[in-house]
Order: C-alpha cells, then structure tokens, then sequence
C-alpha cells in the first residue's frame, strides 16, 4: 500500500531545519522526504501570543528550505487528519513526527499511533530536545516579554511560586502564557 521510499517530516513546534533530528532521521531512512506543517486552527488553548507564532513561524524555514530548493507544505486543519491526507498523496511509507510533552502532543501522537497502523504506515518519533535539561540552571536564560523560556526552568519556577512563595499556581500560568513568544503549554501546565 505505501513505499519506503517517502518519509513525511511532521513540523510541531520544533521548526528548525539546521540541525533539526526529525528531518535528519527522515532523511537516512527515505530517498523522498516531504515536509509538512499543519497550522491547527482549532486550539482552543492557544494564547494570542502561541496564534500569532504559529502563523509566522513556517515563513524562516520554508524559505531556508527554498534557498536548496525544498519547501515546506503549510496545511491547515487538524493535524493528523492533514498529515494522513499527505501520506496517502505522496505514498509516504514512514512518518517522522517530533516527540512533544505536552498533553494535547500526547493525544495526537496516539492518533498518529492508530492512523498509521491502519494505513500500514511506519511511524518513528524523534526527540528534539535542543538543550537537555540537565545542562540548564535557574536563571541560565530570562522571561522577556518577547522571549523563550525552556520546560526544565518553567517547572522549577513551577515548583518556587507555591512552594517557596505561597502563591497558586495559575500566576505563573498566566504568566508564560501572556509573555512567552510561544505561549506553549509545555511540560508544566497540563
């Protein structure tokens, strides 16, 4: 039914093209590889902040991917529907989505699970993990109104507001969700 011979990238967050492991890995595994981002309009968890980035977000790599003469396909809709929709278009025979932390990332990876094993589509996912969180310490980077903060020191931030400071939670929230350029969930608020 499919060929091993196309391997479909499957863009989340992580949108690096240099040094990026999904397309590295797609790339030892297929003579075709096809890069996908699907913009998913029904987040109803998204901030305005996370909206706003993931509309200008795929504009730097595709047009990275377009200086060697790729691109990257920009699909709006659910994802996994859109990502099956692909494979089935281009015969892909392997997915290669990044792994992600997030609840919602966990629930699609499932999707994925059971999408591709009906199509009988293998499915590899890949870390993405740009600084492992063993090598970050509190205070190592900033939360500026325009910044990126790594999961490993929200949660300590997580862990220092009602433990040490007596506050709930949901301040610290509300916080990286107003504040952070990506707005994303991450590993701390599920």
């Amino acid at each position: 039914m499919s060929d091993h011979s196309t391997a479909i990238v499957s863009f989340t967050r992580d949108l690096r093209v240099h040094d990026n492991p999904a397309l590295e890995r797609a790339c030892r595994l297929a003579r075709r590889v096809v890069l996908l981002f699907v913009v998913h309009e029904g987040l109803g968890f998204a901030t305005a902040n996370r909206r706003r980035v993931l509309h200008e977000s795929p504009a730097d790599p595709r047009q990275s991917l377009r200086d060697v003469g790729g691109d990257l396909l920009l699909r709006h809709g659910d994802p996994v529907t859109e990502l099956m929709r692909l494979a089935e278009q281009v015969h892909a025979g392997t997915i290669v989505p990044a792994r992600d932390v997030s609840r919602y990332a966990w629930r699609r990876a499932d999707r994925i699970r059971a999408a591709t094993s009906q199509q009988r589509i293998s499915v590899e996912f890949v870390d993405v993990t740009v600084v492992p969180p063993a090598a970050l310490t509190p205070g190592c980077v900033s939360s500026q109104p325009r910044g990126f903060l790594p999961n490993r020191v929200r949660l300590v931030v997580a862990s220092f507001l009602p433990k040490q400071l007596g506050l709930h939670w949901g301040v610290g929230a509300r916080h990286f969700f107003d504040q952070l350029v990506d707005g994303g969930q991450g590993g701390v608020h599920r």
